[in-house]
């Protein structure tokens, strides 16, 4: 069988007047910009702003996941 996953993220840095609830809205807001950049893209916060980021396309050809 075989399945197709796609990803998106965000990525950010805790910053020193960061608490849960302003991390957590930073990464929300990135992981929506890298879901409307469309699938498997990355939104990174840097300092001057965010950028969106795709990788190279790579074939797997075998994953083995277990789940206990």
């Amino acid at each position: 069988q075989q399945y197709t996953l796609t990803i998106r993220a965000g990525v950010t840095e805790v910053q020193p007047d960061d608490d849960t609830a302003t991390l957590a809205q930073r990464l929300v807001a990135l992981v929506y910009a890298a879901k409307h950049a469309g699938r498997n893209r990355t939104a990174i916060d840097e300092s001057s702003g965010s950028g969106i980021v795709q990788p190279e396309p790579m074939e797997i050809k075998q994953r083995i996941i277990k789940v206990e």
